[in-house]
């Protein structure tokens, strides 16, 4: 796949770690990452929004708001990003229908500093996991 005019530097980062992350396995992943990310103990479910995230990294999701990070509600969002060491610093509403929202979300890495625009698509379906996204340990 040819790499997008606008991605940004720190993408081809995210796409070295998720290549690395669906390669390895969670748990080797976890062993190897110098932040030990994201943990052991993940319910399944997180682990599907994780590796789903890893696979949309690899298409280039969330660079632009026409191709945003979708199907991940906003605690695999959240989840996605901690795992690739980057942390919410800022969080825009974009658009809105009855169907989802679009949030741009600013982040800056944990370690460089480096700052990174994405989008993620939020459907409006509520659930207990999609209302809030706790601070990740």
């Amino acid at each position: 796949m040819e790499i997008p005019i606008n991605t940004p530097p720190g993408y081809i980062y995210m796409q070295t770690k998720a290549r690395r992350y669906l390669e390895l396995g969670p748990t080797a992943y976890t062993c190897a990452d110098a932040l030990h990310k994201p943990g052991h103990f993940l319910p399944p479910g997180e682990l599907a929004l994780l590796e789903s995230g890893m696979k949309q990294i690899l298409d280039f999701a969330g660079i632009q708001a026409e191709t945003p990070f979708e199907n991940l509600n906003i605690r695999g969002f959240y989840l996605l990003m901690d795992t690739l060491h980057y942390q919410v610093t800022q969080q825009f509403l974009v658009e809105q229908s009855q169907e989802a929202m679009l949030d741009k979300m600013i982040l800056n890495h944990q370690v460089s500093s480096e700052t990174i625009t994405l989008y993620n698509r939020v459907s409006n379906v509520s659930s207990d996991t999609e209302e809030t996204a706790p601070p990740l340990a």
